[in-house]
């Protein structure tokens, strides 16, 4: 290898470490090495390489930070979500907490060391793992984009809880709540009673959705994604009825209530006066289904009215309603019956 100045050529050690120092088309371009024989070996093999025409410089690879993956996964969340900006607080807290980091860099013990923290503050574990939820979509979004080339968050496994802890009113709690409810409220929350209609299914009903003549209101573009029809009990019928009195426009709302975190408040405001705590509005699903349940609905009935797409939301209900169950064992008490012969014996007349 040739020398200059007593050195060897394109061998440079610089900040502790051996580099390899060469120029294509006039630009210098630096390896680091393990020490200064690899230096040399790979100066000179990149001499060969440039004069044959043979060296093709590996690209640097973008290695994308969390915070580039949070804004292509928001951007497609609201288009296709029913509630415009719902995961940003969900999104926001793995943004403070890896927002400057490479994506692909964050490890499964960082994540569980968020969770963590958030159990440590407060947050419930169903709460925790709708967040954990969101985090695994935006690395999922980004992967299938080919944008990073791993999910690094794939294997963290959600916190446990109980799921099938149901919230549902009985009569007495019932009268409690109505009697502290302000007036503007009542026909709403005495319609999702009835119906099991999400408050923003509800929200979102116009008069021209209730059919007074079928006895039935249409729901449209539900959590599902598609709309079903809502049969009214006399209940329903006589609390929309006095809202309809007098002349309205088709397009209107039915329920006068502002929007849906308006209508959370204010509900949370009545619930506490009524010493029903923590009560929630979407828990007038809940007793809806649950007396359904008391009542004898069979699982498809149950599912029908309620608008499950599958049997597997039901279970938290199925204990409410045990007596098929009950009538199964007691079958085992019964005494059997007797089984009584009627052909004739071999010889007899």
């Amino acid at each position: 290898m040739a020398r200059e100045g007593g050195k060897d050529r394109g061998v440079q050690f610089k900040n502790g470490s051996w580099w390899a120092r060469y120029y294509v088309d006039g630009k210098e371009v630096r390896e680091k090495c393990d020490n200064k024989t690899q230096a040399k070996a790979i100066y000179a093999k990149r001499l060969v390489e440039i004069r044959e025409g043979r060296y093709f410089p590996k690209a640097k690879v973008h290695r994308p930070l969390f915070k580039d993956l949070t804004g292509d996964y928001l951007a497609y969340a609201d288009l296709h979500h029913k509630r415009k900006g719902d995961d940003l607080p969900r999104v926001q807290t793995w943004l403070d907490a890896f927002g400057s980091l490479i994506a692909e860099d964050v490890k499964p013990s960082q994540v569980e060391q968020v969770m963590a923290r958030l159990k440590e503050g407060g947050m419930e574990p169903a709460t925790i793992h709708r967040r954990l939820t969101v985090l695994k979509a935006i690395y999922n979004r980004a992967e299938k984009a080919g944008i990073i080339g791993k999910n690094p968050v794939r294997n963290v496994r959600p916190p446990k809880y109980d799921n099938s802890l149901v919230r549902f009113l009985d009569m007495a709690q019932e009268k409690k709540l109505f009697d502290v409810l302000p007036a503007y409220l009542c026909p709403i929350v005495t319609v999702a009673l009835h119906t099991g209609c999400r408050a923003g299914e509800l929200l979102k009903l116009e008069w021209r959705d209730v059919d007074f003549q079928r006895g039935m209101f249409v729901c449209r573009n539900t959590k599902a994604g598609d709309s079903r029809w809502i049969p009214m009990n006399t209940v329903i019928k006589k609390t929309l009825g006095d809202l309809s009195a007098g002349p309205m426009d088709p397009t209107a709302k039915v329920f006068q209530v502002g929007h849906e975190k308006s209508l959370s408040r204010a509900f949370a405001v009545a619930v506490k006066r009524a010493g029903l705590e923590p009560f929630r509005f979407h828990d007038l699903r809940h007793t809806f289904a649950s007396r359904l349940a008391m009542n004898g609905a069979n699982d498809r009935t149950l599912q029908t009215l309620g608008g499950w797409k599958t049997p597997r939301m039901l279970l938290r209900y199925s204990h409410l309603g045990p007596s098929h169950l009950q009538d199964a064992v007691e079958g085992l008490v019964k005494p059997k019956l007797q089984v009584v012969d009627d052909l004739p014996k071999k010889g007899a007349k």
